[in-house]
């Protein structure tokens, strides 16, 4: 009965580990037989060098801010006038489609129009000979 709940513990522990990424299957089966994990032993731990808390440091050491002195402003990098030029190129051309559209729909409002005044015309030439 033991043996059955020491594998349960050991493969639920393995599986929280794998998901979390937690350290190895030792560890895990330390803790499963209620035992301190290897890295808790004393003098087994790893070097303090090599410690994540040494890493979080460095890492914080390299992405600390401080005082830069700079000399002179910064050039711009990206041409404006490419933009400027491009920007108006694109106004233009959607100025064009909207007069374009706008031309051939009056045409057709001609068209009907058009229509219409012959069907009044035809109406009425219609009820005047009755």
């Amino acid at each position: 009965m033991t043996t059955l709940k020491t594998l349960k513990m050991l493969l639920l522990t393995s599986a929280l580990g794998l998901a979390l990424g937690l350290p190895s299957l030792d560890a895990s089966r330390a803790l499963a037989q209620g035992e301190p994990p290897p890295s808790a032993e004393p003098g087994t731990a790893d070097s303090p060098e090599d410690s994540p808390e040494n890493d979080a440091e460095d890492a914080a050491e390299s992405r600390a801010t401080g005082f830069r002195a700079v000399s002179g402003a910064q050039a711009e990098d990206v041409p404006g006038g490419l933009m400027l030029v491009g920007a108006y190129g694109v106004i233009a051309v959607l100025l064009l489609l909207f007069l374009l559209r706008q031309r051939s729909q009056l045409q057709a409002l001609a068209e009907r129009i058009t229509a219409l005044r012959g069907e009044i015309e035809r109406k009425g030439a219609e009820q005047n000979q009755r």
